[in-house]
């Protein structure tokens, strides 16, 4: 099977309720990472002086490696689970990985 990176653009606040979610996916156990980032989009909505001044606005990612087939299944399970959730996602194909 191709395995995938599915990447999730977030804000902070709703980091736990997607992570919980994750870990209660029922078709499989995911493994996945969650890192800050901050977002430099042109379109940013910038909600407080401190993100004006700065330019950016600091959001959450989760990838999580998967089989290609499973990304539908996924994605339609957070959308039922957490339908106020407003997330960006992204499928990445895998070249390759390992461990050194």
């Amino acid at each position: 099977m191709e395995q995938v990176i599915l990447k999730l653009t977030l804000n902070q606040q709703s980091l736990a309720e997607t992570t919980d979610c994750l870990t209660l996916f029922p078709n499989d156990k995911l493994a996945f990472q969650a890192f800050m980032i901050q977002d430099f989009h042109p379109d940013n909505l910038f909600k407080t002086i401190q993100e004006q001044v700065a330019g950016y606005t600091e959001k959450m990612v989760i990838e999580i490696q998967l089989d290609k087939d499973c990304v539908p299944t996924l994605l339609s399970y957070l959308k039922q689970s957490l339908p106020k959730l407003q997330a960006n996602y992204y499928v990445i194909s895998l070249q390759s990985n390992g461990v050194l």
